[in-house]
């Protein structure tokens, strides 16, 4: 029998192991994943199950079955719980099989033997947990005290297995529940710890770093991320400072007056801010800190983000150089320029400061491009700009304009010193490119026309002034190479041709050019098949101008090669976004190009370059090119109308019959389309030769195998002569005129609808 005194400490020990057994179930309640923390539970509470046993008067062959399968899951429990802390698969099904298979065998020997019950309990737990403790040593090395306590907990299940038993009972009751209460402690310690560690090991998982400041704004809680971020060396070193210790002022002053300021007001806010601080291992960092308050328990708290933008900046300083910069020369572009003038414009100056533009356009640039080719003329243009850049008063900035034109802005000059000083800085320009440059063992000897014009700081447009500049630029241009011409009012009287020049240099740059799209039916379906982007021109100060104005000048002044460009570019991606929106994919756009496109060796390259950006094929584009260009059969349309073919762009010939008898360049080069002109189909009811020309035309398409496209159709008359004639497409007022990007949606959607219906 049990003595009271030793039988009321084993229940008391009882009635601490339930305690214990809740305290460790808790946080698998909580949590639902901390499986060990279920096992080990489970595991004790088989155990001490097995030792209420003792307090039971039942039989004590049916008392053997139970203690038995008690002891069965105890053991298996508690390795399995094991197995899960260590995140190890020590103890397999075929181990857990066998396990099984043993409680049945030791059901059969508790039944047939009552009396080792007490002695093989003590030696399989006492096993149980000796190699819970090894495992728990070996595969995590943080649990020292844990591990410790279950190995001493098994020795002592061992001693008592082993019948080495003290003489004083109690006190060895007392020192085995002292262990087994303290590795229980060490278990549910070990089980919240694990939690914690998992919510830390998710935070420091975060690319951001987290911190976490009380109301008064110290720090409760910072990741590994954050840490790093602010120059700290470890989580430990920031926590329970103030926020305007961590950072650096006036970062950290600006930021705990945030916060004082929400603390006092009480009103929800989020503040978002950029600052730099220094990481721990000494580099500058830009972050972008976003500071947002909660509650937790009524107790105010407030979660700083700290995201490094970096990469962001980085990016945002290319794409300012692109924006800004020209990337053949490193000069200042157009855009750039406008900024960087107007920036200056804007400062505190004396009155009477006078801001001047200088714009200088090579003479016969051209002819060495045409000659040498563009690597060799852009090789050229970068000692030019370097050469320039030697030659400008120090407080000056220099840009390059686009093609072989360059500006020069001054600011903040006396009126008594501007004419002098544009002069002196333009003489020198000119005497700078007299000098020569030598590309290759080639020397090259130029001239340039300069233009300059001069504002009144406080009154200066720099539009205006870059547009006096360019008129003055025009008249030097006129008067002969080499020329230098200051603006005057005079200047406004000049031809419409030269103000057209002056007016359509600035035009690309200040959005006044545009885009209408003309739709292009199937004559047997109705359907539409193709859109002609068409370019049109809103002039701030000339009104509309139309392109039969402007185009002859853009291709004289070489300006067509930047506005091709951006036509193309502009036309590509809004076909892109329309087959988005509404699935267009069987369509093509067709977009005019010039002879002098062409001439450019990198034309089919920078062209698939367009359409890989944007994710079009070069089936979905067709190039418009006129009679003129074909019948000038240089070496250059040959070449770039063959990587076109090659490509697999299509190509359209515009106008067709008209302002050229010869037909040979039909056979010469893959025509895809040819386009009848308008003045054909417009007169189609005059008389029947005229009909059998068209006729004749769209039989010589066809055996030729390029489809036919009519412009110019605006009656049902003609559509329907022109079905009769064979004709595959029709393009004219009739289906619709050219219509803005913006609203082609609404067009396609009602054509389909009047279609299907």
């Amino acid at each position: 029998m049990i003595a009271v005194e030793t039988q009321s400490f084993i229940l008391l020990s009882l009635a601490v192991d339930v305690v214990l057994i809740a305290a460790l179930l808790l946080p698998w309640l909580h949590e639902r994943k901390e499986s060990h923390a279920l096992f080990w539970a489970a595991g004790q509470a088989a155990l001490t199950a097995n030792t209420a046993l003792l307090f039971i008067g039942s039989d004590p062959r049916a008392r053997a079955v139970e203690s038995a399968l008690l002891l069965t899951i105890s053991v298996s429990s508690f390795l399995l719980g094991t197995g899960k802390f260590i995140r190890q698969r020590v103890i397999s099904r075929r181990i857990m099989l066998a396990i099984a298979a043993f409680g049945l065998l030791l059901q059969g020997i508790y039944f047939a033997f009552p009396a080792i019950i007490q002695h093989a309990t003590a030696l399989l737990t006492g096993a149980t947990f000796l190699v819970s403790g090894i495992l728990i040593v070996k595969f995590t090395r943080r649990y020292p005290v844990l591990s410790t306590l279950l190995v001493i907990r098994g020795i002592i299940n061992l001693l008592t297995a082993k019948g080495w038993m003290p003489e004083n009972m109690t006190l060895w009751f007392m020192e085995s529940f002292t262990i087994k209460t303290l590795s229980m402690l060490c278990l549910i310690y070990a089980v919240i710890e694990r939690i914690r560690d998992r919510y830390k090991y998710t935070i420091d998982s975060f690319g951001s770093g987290l911190i976490i400041l009380d109301g008064h704004a110290r720090v409760q809680m910072v990741n590994e991320r954050a840490a790093s971020l602010i120059g700290k060396s470890n989580t430990r070193t920031a926590r329970d400072q103030h926020v305007s210790e961590v950072f650096a002022r006036p970062h950290g002053a600006s930021l705990s007056a945030f916060l004082q300021r929400i603390t006092e007001n009480q009103t929800p806010g989020t503040l978002t801010d950029e600052i730099t601080v220094t990481a721990a291992d000494g580099r500058s960092i830009p972050l972008e800190v976003i500071v947002s308050p909660y509650y937790e328990r009524e107790e105010r708290f407030y979660l700083l983000q700290l995201i490094d933008i970096s990469e962001r900046k980085e990016k945002e300083g290319l794409l300012y150089k692109v924006a800004h910069f020209d990337d053949l020369t490193g000069l200042l572009n157009r855009h750039g320029f406008l900024r960087a003038l107007s920036a200056l414009m804007q400062v505190a100056s004396q009155p009477g400061d006078v801001s001047v533009v200088i714009l200088m356009d090579l003479d016969k640039y051209k002819r060495v491009y045409d000659s040498y080719g563009h690597v060799y003329a852009e090789q050229l243009l970068k000692q030019i700009a370097a050469d320039l850049n030697q030659h400008i008063p120090a407080h000056a900035i220099l840009a390059r304009f686009g093609g072989d034109e360059f500006a020069i802005g001054i600011t903040g000059i006396s009126a008594a010193q501007t004419a002098a000083l544009a002069q002196n800085v333009a003489a020198a320009l000119a005497a700078s490119l007299a000098a020569g440059f030598t590309v290759q063992h080639h020397h090259h000897y130029l001239t340039a026309s300069i233009g300059i014009a001069s504002a009144p700081e406080l009154q200066a447009n720099v539009d205006g002034l870059i547009q006096n500049a360019y008129l003055a630029m025009y008249d030097a241009k006129k008067a002969g190479k080499g020329q230098i011409r200051t603006f005057s009012p005079e200047m406004l009287g000049l031809p419409r041709e030269a103000i057209l020049d002056s007016a359509l240099r600035h035009a690309l740059h200040t959005d006044e050019l545009y885009l209408l799209y003309q739709p292009i039916v199937d004559v047997q379906s109705g359907e539409i098949r193709k859109f002609e982007a068409l370019i049109r021109w809103s002039s701030k100060t000339l009104g509309q101008v139309p392109p039969d104005q402007f185009i002859p000048i853009a291709e004289d002044s070489d300006l067509i090669l930047e506005i091709g460009e951006w036509v193309i570019a502009t036309a590509c991606a809004q076909f892109a976004e329309w087959n988005s929106r509404f699935a267009i994919g069987h369509c093509v756009m067709s977009i005019n190009i010039s002879a002098a496109q062409l001439k450019d060796s990198r034309f089919a390259a920078k062209l698939q370059s367009v359409l890989q950006q944007h994710g079009l094929q070069p089936s979905q584009i067709e190039l418009e090119l006129t009679e003129r260009v074909l019948i000038d059969d240089g070496d250059y349309v040959r070449r770039s109308l063959n990587e076109l073919n090659q490509l697999g762009v299509r190509i359209s010939l515009d106008d067709f019959g008209t302002g050229y008898s010869a037909l040979s360049y039909l056979t010469k080069f893959q025509i895809h389309t040819l386009k009848i002109d308008r003045s054909f189909v417009m007169r189609l009811t005059e008389n029947d030769k005229l009909q059998q020309l068209v006729s004749s035309i769209i039989m010589m398409g066809q055996k030729l195998g390029m489809s036919l496209v009519a412009e110019g159709v605006e009656t049902p008359y003609q559509a329907r002569t022109l079905s009769a004639m064979g004709c595959d497409f029709l393009q004219g007022y009739l289906i619709s005129k050219p219509i803005a990007a913006q609203d082609m949606p609404a067009f396609v959607l009602s054509h389909t609808g009047r279609q299907t219906s």
